[in-house]
């Protein structure tokens, strides 16, 4: 019996434990689940390391849906605690960098630790300013992303099988989190409705059917639509759709409008047209009907909802220099700016970003909602913490757009395209951690396994 059977039997054991932990000992379900994933994340790392990076990223995106059913059994917010299972199994990828430590300025891997000693200058600046809890938390948010892209890139030789995988959790993600998108648009159900009542969040719309912005089974429409738009630029550059793929292409993009993040419309821009500088002529005819299937959706989606958000929504796009949300972002640039230039040391992590209620108050008093993770690097880290990263994050695209047009993966300008589109990101929020890091290192990581696999063994 192969290792996929045993392992897939072992997450579906796991899964039923704790749906059945849920149903009759919901007061020991946060324990039972955390355990149980990270024992499952240890056993893949170990028996199954091909499937462990689509374990860890799926993990992502139930957890917090696992959470608001926990809440909703419980009767009330008790299990925040859940939320700390992508982190922990996301975590487990640093024993990859512990093995190859010796080995990994030869294997093409500085960068990532580059980026990494970034991120400890930050913590330590953290550490000092607002203890050490804080600073640990956020510093799970930086590196645990980075962790899991340089786990990817060193099992290189792993990468046909990690690719099988990630066509799979695309596909099979983009359908299971579309559909519930939609129903959550159409009927908002009570786990939902009380999460967003208890979180009291204006930015995710009122907990009512069609009066939601959608954000189907992660924390907010935010990641969602990161998600959405990774995944949707995945589906056009896989090299089959098969029936899973196209369907999750007709659910998609209605739910991905619906989520009414302009931001991620843009990035998704972005990776199209990076994937139709080599696409184009190769698959012309593929790419027409893809293309008149999604000019149907978004107009369709508009004339149903055409007295509604996503309407005004669009337009906002043709009077920028009115928008607040574009308003306000000058400003936070003009101020953050010159605080960046006075503060060499950096605030250190755990200064914002959901660890401490008391900084995120302070800096949304000076700033507003912090909404740039390009200021954020240095703002956060310091000049030198912040030039580390940056230095790493540009290192590794220039490597990424060279190699990506002379190789001969038909998925590497796919991750190629998801990283400039995550990459766009950066100017509207911090694209380089928690789930939306995640996403980012993880494609970096694929595009250098692909690479070093092509330049060694070829296409076969």
């Amino acid at each position: 019996m192969s290792f996929w059977w045993v392992a897939r039997s072992l997450i579906m054991g796991v899964a039923f434990s704790c749906a059945f932990i849920f149903a009759f000992l919901p007061e020991v379900f946060v324990p039972s689940f955390l355990l149980a994933v990270v024992m499952t994340g240890f056993f893949l790392y170990w028996r199954y390391p091909a499937g462990y990076p689509a374990f860890v990223l799926w993990l992502w995106l139930i957890t917090p849906e696992v959470r608001r059913l926990s809440d909703w059994n419980m009767g009330g917010m008790s299990s925040e605690f859940v939320m700390l299972a992508p982190y922990l199994v996301a975590a487990i990828a640093w024993l990859t960098v512990i093995r190859y430590a010796r080995g990994l300025k030869r294997k093409g891997s500085f960068p990532f630790v580059l980026a990494s000693l970034g991120v400890s200058c930050g913590f330590f600046t953290g550490v000092i300013n607002h203890g050490i809890f804080l600073a640990l938390f956020a510093f799970l948010q930086w590196i645990v992303p980075l962790g899991l892209g340089l786990h990817i890139a060193l099992r290189w030789k792993d990468y046909y099988f990690m690719r099988d995988n990630l066509d799979r959790f695309f596909k099979w993600g983009v359908l299971i989190l579309s559909a519930y998108a939609i129903v959550q648009f159409v009927f908002l159900p009570e786990w939902d409705r009380l999460w967003m009542q208890n979180v009291d969040m204006r930015s995710i719309g009122l907990p009512e059917p069609f009066l939601v912005r959608v954000f189907s089974t992660m924390n907010s429409p935010g990641p969602y639509a990161i998600f959405m738009m990774v995944g949707l630029i995945y589906l056009l550059g896989t090299v089959t759709l098969g029936r899973v793929g196209s369907l999750a292409i007709i659910l998609g993009y209605p739910a991905f409008l619906v989520t009414l993040v302009r931001s991620a419309w843009g990035g998704w821009i972005i990776g199209v047209l990076f994937l139709m500088q080599k696409f184009f002529l190769v698959r012309g005819k593929r790419f027409a009907v893809l293309f008149s299937m999604l000019g149907l959706f978004i107009v369709g989606g508009i004339l149903l909802l055409e007295d509604g958000v996503i309407v005004d929504r669009i337009a906002s796009l043709s009077q920028i220099g009115e928008d607040p949300s574009y308003l306000a972002r000058a400003q936070l640039y003009a101020k953050a700016s010159s605080d960046i230039i006075s503060r060499p040391l950096g605030a250190g992590l755990g200064s914002f970003g959901g660890t401490s209620h008391v900084s995120d108050a302070e800096v949304i008093k000076r700033y507003g909602a912090f909404d740039s993770g390009i200021l954020e690097i240095p703002y956060v880290l310091g000049w030198l913490g912040g030039l580390f990263y940056i230095w790493a994050l540009v290192w590794l695209i220039l490597q990424i757009v060279q190699g990506c047009f002379i190789r001969n993966d038909p998925y590497l300008l796919t991750y190629c395209a998801i990283v400039m589109a995550l990459v766009s990101q950066l100017v509207f929020g911090p694209a380089h951690r928690g789930v939306s890091g995640v996403f980012l290192w993880s494609m970096i990581g694929m595009t250098m396994a692909s690479m070093k696999y092509m330049s060694r063994y070829g296409e076969g």
